[in-house]
């Protein structure tokens, strides 16, 4: 009786956190730091520019999840879902992520560039879905940590050997973590990288991934949002943006107060 009091409780504590959408960020530096933000300001979908039907997907696909934990019980299917954004440096990954954590209740814990096998050693991202039902776990560049084909040779074959082995353990270790006996309930995993082909199949299967989106330059249509946003205008229907234009590039050029002339001469193809 007192178990089942205990869980009643926690379950109304977590139904009030997703009603005023608080949200906690925790974000791992190393095995023994873990450092929690509270309200910070990160990105919407108002600000950032991908296409609609992109948008739309990521949105609808991220409620079904979140309101089909019934459906998932039914199936006897795992509790989880994964999301890999992948693309060019500058096209808008990490703002996409942002807008992502802020489309329902939810904790977030970033494991940056480098930080992955500390948060696997210590178990760092089972303990802090404690305010909301659901939780994110950001694996950031998840191509620069060690997965066994990005292996430097050593001096001796024994270094290498022993090596290979750790890179293997690390990415078995992550598989069971995203997706084994006792992977984490109401996860949502977001993996970022430069380098898509870097990474090991296992990781971006389906079932793991269940959303696999190339994130690409800048088009007609989403500089248009951008343009709307920053400058407030509606630009010429006619007007078509070169190859290759980097959102990151774009932002650098308003940051360093760009007119909108000088923006339309950058970007037109």
């Amino acid at each position: 009786l007192v178990v089942e009091f205990m869980k009643m409780i926690n379950r109304k504590i977590r139904d009030a956190c997703d009603e005023t959408q608080n949200e906690r960020v925790s974000i791992v530096k190393n095995a023994n730091c873990v450092v929690t933000q509270n309200n910070r300001p990160i990105r919407t979908w108002d600000d950032v520019f991908i296409p609609s039907a992109m948008e739309n997907q990521i949105r609808t696909t991220l409620h079904k999840f979140a309101n089909g934990v019934d459906w998932y019980r039914k199936h006897r299917i795992p509790y989880h879902f994964g999301i890999l954004l992948h693309g060019n440096p500058g096209t808008g990954k990490s703002s996409i992520v942002q807008a992502i954590t802020q489309e329902i209740p939810c904790d977030v814990c970033v494991i940056p560039p480098g930080e992955l096998a500390h948060a696997l050693e210590e178990g760092i991202f089972t303990h802090y879905r404690e305010l909301h039902r659901h939780h994110v776990v950001i694996i950031e560049d998840v191509d620069t940590n060690c997965f066994g084909n990005r292996i430097e040779k050593s001096k001796n074959e024994y270094e290498d050997r022993i090596k290979i082995t750790n890179d293997t353990e690390l990415l078995g270790r992550l598989l069971n973590y995203i997706d084994g006996y006792n992977s984490p309930d109401g996860t949502i995993w977001i993996l970022t990288t430069n380098h898509v082909d870097k990474l090991d199949p296992a990781l971006i299967r389906p079932g793991r991934i269940d959303l696999n989106l190339e994130i690409g330059y800048a088009t007609d249509e989403t500089f248009k949002k951008f343009m709307k946003f920053h400058y407030a205008i509606d630009i010429p229907s006619d007007h078509h943006v070169k190859d290759e234009l980097l959102f990151g590039d774009l932002q650098t050029k308003v940051m360093l107060g760009w007119t909108v002339d000088q923006m339309l001469d950058y970007s037109r193809s």
